[in-house]
């Protein structure tokens, strides 16, 4: 049912009062008190503990992929080094 209501945003208001008034949800987050098992979790609780630095971060590593993007030009010429060939070679004629 939760996985469910996640599809559509904020179904899932009642689904976790659902689960709030059967006793389903704890009453903090695991990550707030514990030390995080894993790498997915240790990233989760960097970005919870200092979130305008994860967001940096996050705009930086946009910007560089963008960079490195554009400079890769169009996907329709990636692979395509015959083309390079013919452009770089003097027309016959």
């Amino acid at each position: 049912m939760g996985l469910a209501s996640a599809i559509p945003p904020y179904v899932t208001i009642p689904f976790e009062r659902w689960a709030q008034r059967r006793g389903l949800l704890k009453s903090k987050w695991r990550l707030s008190g514990a030390k995080p098992r894993g790498g997915p979790e240790k990233l989760v609780t960097g970005v919870l503990q200092s979130p305008f630095v994860a967001a940096a971060i996050a705009i930086v590593g946009l910007g560089v992929l963008f960079a490195v993007m554009v400079s890769l030009g169009p996907p329709t010429e990636w692979g395509s080094v015959a083309a390079r060939h013919r452009e770089c070679r003097p027309a016959r004629g």
